[in-house]
């Protein structure tokens, strides 16, 4: 790579942050195959395009641009999350409140005894994204977090029982929601639509979503697309805490780095590509010179003659074209071909021109050292006419 600049390492740095950003985001969207899918035909294109395939590189082209619309309609629920958390980050936004002790006693010790009396149940804990827009329906509330609160909204009679409880804090902020549901059956197994609507919302968004199974008795939690039991009221309690520590305003700070640490994989894999992005389309596009050693051969030499040296043998080729294609290069394209058609007549020192050297047409012959070639000529018949005396 050629000598950077501070511009040029802070281009291929916010380069590299947009494509980590990217890599996580779409392992978070799961569209691994979508994407691998995507690079194939990427790569198919390039290469009908570099062998001047130009019907098949047309229709890749196509159908390349026909797949990144379907890309788009597929995740445009994921693309609306990634523009909302990058808002969030500009407006310094997102944090969620934390619980008292008090209050997480509360909630752990009336979810286990809703799960004991086998009350179904469904609270919504928010982390740094917004939830409002996949929260359906509802009744707004802000009242205190409490035994007595809890368990009237989730009493088989009320009208909340069947719908979803968020609590943001000590407050809890709206019941009877729904929430969008999952389509992760293997994750879901037999459980029933609790579960399913805990694990769209965790899909969907950040937050921790607490599931109590009335035919079971059995407390789960959904987080990051994972449903899993939670056996105690202490394991409860540590979940929510650890939900806090992490999503909280004051806890993302201390949070990051144990992020970083978890996906320095995507972190080198973005860099390399934006490395190798700024050298394929930005240095690439420069142009420089590139000098080769090149042999040089005799042609259209007349069958009474054969050559006997060649002074001198090789000659040094300056080439001028985009640094990528001098990159890319294969050195045996390059051939010097001397027309030694005149040999016949008498001639045995000749002149290199940029028409005896063949290239790809994408680069430009700039300097031919030296240009000047001596022919050693024998006659390999008595009719041939003898070499002139110098």
């Amino acid at each position: 790579m050629q000598q950077l600049g501070i511009a040029e390492y802070l281009d291929i740095g916010l380069v590299a942050l947009a494509l980590y950003a990217v890599i996580v985001w779409l392992q978070r969207a799961r569209a691994g195959l979508a994407v691998a899918g995507g690079l194939l035909l990427v790569i198919a294109y390039l290469v009908a395009r570099e062998l001047r395939l130009e019907l098949t590189a047309w229709l890749f082209q196509g159908v390349f641009a026909v797949f990144l619309i379907v890309l788009v309609v597929v995740l445009q629920g994921d693309l609306r999350r990634l523009f909302e958390r990058v808002a969030l980050l500009g407006s310094g936004g997102g944090g969620s409140r934390h619980a008292g002790d008090e209050s997480l006693e509360v909630l752990s010790t009336t979810v286990f005894e809703l799960a004991a009396r086998r009350c179904g149940a469904l609270i919504v804990l928010p982390g740094a994204d917004p939830v409002e827009r996949y929260v359906d329906g509802g009744e707004r509330l802000d009242g205190r977090l409490s035994r007595s609160l809890l368990m009237s909204l989730f009493d088989p009679g009320s009208m909340g029982h069947d719908g979803a409880v968020v609590i943001r804090g000590d407050r809890v902020t709206q019941f009877a929601a729904h929430l969008p549901l999952s389509a992760n059956f293997r994750e879901i197994q037999t459980r029933g639509t609790r579960h399913s609507a805990a694990l769209g919302m965790s899909e969907t968004t950040d937050a921790l979503c607490i599931a109590v199974s009335e035919e079971r008795g059995e407390v789960s939690i959904a987080h990051e697309g994972r449903l899993e039991q939670v056996e105690s009221i202490e394991e409860l309690n540590e979940r929510i805490l650890e939900h806090g520590r992490r999503h909280g305003k004051e806890g993302r700070a201390a949070n990051r780095w144990a992020t970083w640490s978890r996906s320095w994989p995507q972190a080198v894999l973005a860099l390399a590509l934006s490395i190798g992005l700024w050298q394929l389309f930005i240095s690439g596009t420069k142009l420089t010179q590139k000098t080769l050693s090149v042999p040089v051969l005799v042609d259209n030499i007349d069958e009474g003659f054969e050559v006997d040296s060649i002074e001198p043998g090789k000659v040094e080729v300056e080439l001028t074209g985009l640094r990528r294609d001098l990159y890319l290069l294969d050195p045996t394209a390059i051939q010097v071909r001397l027309d030694a058609s005149l040999v016949a007549l008498g001639r045995r020192t000749f002149y290199l021109s940029s028409d005896d050297v063949q290239h790809p047409p994408n680069l430009t012959i700039r300097n031919i050292s030296p240009n000047r070639i001596n022919l050693d000529v024998a006659a390999t018949s008595p009719a041939a006419p003898a070499a002139p005396k110098n």
